[in-house]
């Protein structure tokens, strides 16, 4: 009914210039990505990724050992450590590659736009499973903080209570120092009377040098005023008091640098270990990103050539 006919009823010669006009356009597919591929290879690489690491892992401490001199070197293991890990990227990432580019079901394209497909999944692939490391990652790091401040909370007081006494154990020496008797001189086998220091004198020298210390100077009234009792428990000149006075808080000085240089360095050999631990972790992950772009393009090659390789004298997956 709602043709135009004409006269003798046949068709207008209008609509059939519409109906020979009208093509039917099939759907073009805009993307070249299977994510089912990409999120399986992920998940392969994450998985070959944790096998690998927990086997590195049994390895290197039975490598370990606490005795002294004994079982591999720190510097052996660290090395080994690197080294594993990247191998661990490399494999990991190629495997999961190799099986997003095979699995892919992508459309029929040139040769070299299949092979950019392939390493695109490839890529996407590195950048799945990196991302989901990530997230296991920072979940785990959240445990452990929680789990350190749990403990920290708990031996808090325990730590600081030893570092006091430490600290309180090496002013007393120095302070124990500045009282100790004169030496006999030579071929006097005679024992003069030894008078013990009095305790509240000592302790009241290792609170001066405390001060001292910290100060960065010993005053002079406390220089002349630890000179005098120096000199009235240990018999000493003057002058010999004022020196074993100047000697003592040299030495106590000599210490605290001693200590806060260990610190420094202590300090400085951690930041270096960081640096070298993130540039490596940024090169394994690279080569895991190379990796999987590769193995994603022999994938997406063998899947279209039908060659497929004999792994483990089999072509069948297993």
């Amino acid at each position: 009914r709602w043709l135009d006919r004409s006269r003798d009823g046949r068709p207008s010669s209008s609509w059939l210039e519409v109906i020979a006009m009208t093509t039917v356009v099939a759907p073009i597919e805009s993307s070249g990505v299977d994510w089912k591929a990409v999120i399986a290879g992920a998940i392969a690489a994450a998985a070959i990724s944790g096998l690998l690491a927990a086997f590195g892992a049994a390895i290197g401490l039975s490598l370990t050992s606490a005795h002294r001199n004994s079982g591999m070197s720190v510097t052996t293991l660290a090395i080994a450590a690197a080294i594993w890990m990247v191998m661990v990227h490399v494999w990991s990432f190629t495997a999961g590659g190799y099986l997003a580019g095979r699995l892919a079901n992508v459309s029929e394209v040139d040769p070299q736009e299949s092979q950019f497909r392939a390493g695109a999944t490839g890529f996407l692939v590195w950048a799945l499973g990196t991302a989901v490391g990530l997230v296991f990652v920072m979940m785990a790091a959240g445990s452990v903080a929680r789990t350190t401040a749990e403990v920290a909370g708990r031996t808090a007081a325990g730590v600081t209570e030893a570092a006091s006494k430490l600290s309180a154990d090496k002013v007393s020496y120095v302070a124990d120092s500045l009282f100790r008797a004169q030496a006999a001189p030579a071929g006097n086998t005679a024992s003069p009377a030894i008078q013990r220091p009095d305790p509240a004198l000592v302790a009241e020298a290792g609170r001066v040098l405390t001060v001292g210390l910290a100060d960065g100077s010993l005053s002079s009234n406390d220089r002349a005023y630890l000179a005098q009792i120096v000199a009235r428990q240990t018999g000493l000149q003057e002058a010999d008091a004022q020196r074993r006075v100047d000697e003592t808080y040299a030495r106590a000085q000599s210490m605290k640098e001693t200590a806060e240089r260990r610190v420094r360095e202590a300090a400085d050999t951690a930041r270096k270990q960081a640096v070298v631990a993130a540039f490596l972790t940024a090169a394994a992950s690279l080569m895991g990103l190379v990796a999987a772009a590769w193995a994603a393009g022999v994938g997406r090659e063998h899947q279209t050539t039908r060659q497929y390789p004999r792994i483990l004298a089999a072509e069948r997956f297993w």
